[in-house]
């Protein structure tokens, strides 16, 4: 770490005070991680990403859920990052459960990628709540239910329904 902020800064810092410096940085991530939520967000966008993760002397990859909402006034707000070992039930439940106890009651619409592990945990900890594919992961599905041949043709009609950039196309028109 001293290296890097060498290179990037010009200034080298000593083990301690980088030490001294990760533990006040410790401190903040702690509390923006177990701040108070909001009681309802009209979309949460969840997903897991897998990142390689240095532990002891092994390096393995490693689940990471990232929670976004939309709040009412169309803000966006992280509400969340958690890793766990890998993606699964149990850890989106301990996710979701982990919002439930920083006052989140209500969520209007989950965005995500569809496994079925991440909508029981929803229907367990935010019942009725409505479950929406993600673009990209809906696209992907269509995608692997065509043959090669009439996977561009397929890109073309979607890109005239998944107009997502332009601000005039109405959902009467998708």
């Amino acid at each position: 770490m001293g290296e890097v902020f060498g290179e990037v800064y010009g200034t080298r810092y000593s083990k301690a005070s980088i030490s001294r410096m990760i533990e006040y940085l410790r401190t903040d991530v702690e509390k923006w991680l177990s701040r108070s939520l909001e009681a309802y967000y009209p979309i949460v966008f969840v997903d897991a990403i897998h990142v390689k993760v240095h532990r002891k002397r092994s390096v393995e990859s490693e689940a990471f859920y990232v929670v976004m909402a939309v709040k009412e006034d169309k803000t966006r707000e992280v509400l969340g990052i958690f890793n766990r070992p890998s993606e699964s039930a149990t850890g989106w439940n301990q996710m979701f459960q982990a919002l439930r106890e920083r006052s989140l009651r209500s969520i209007g619409l989950v965005v995500a990628d569809g496994l079925k592990s991440l909508e029981d945990a929803l229907e367990e900890t935010f019942p009725g709540t409505s479950l929406q594919k993600c673009v990209t992961h809906l696209k992907r599905n269509m995608f692997n239910k065509v043959r090669h041949g009439d996977k561009g043709e397929l890109a073309n009609d979607l890109k005239k329904v998944f107009r997502t950039g332009d601000a005039s196309y109405t959902p009467e028109q998708g």
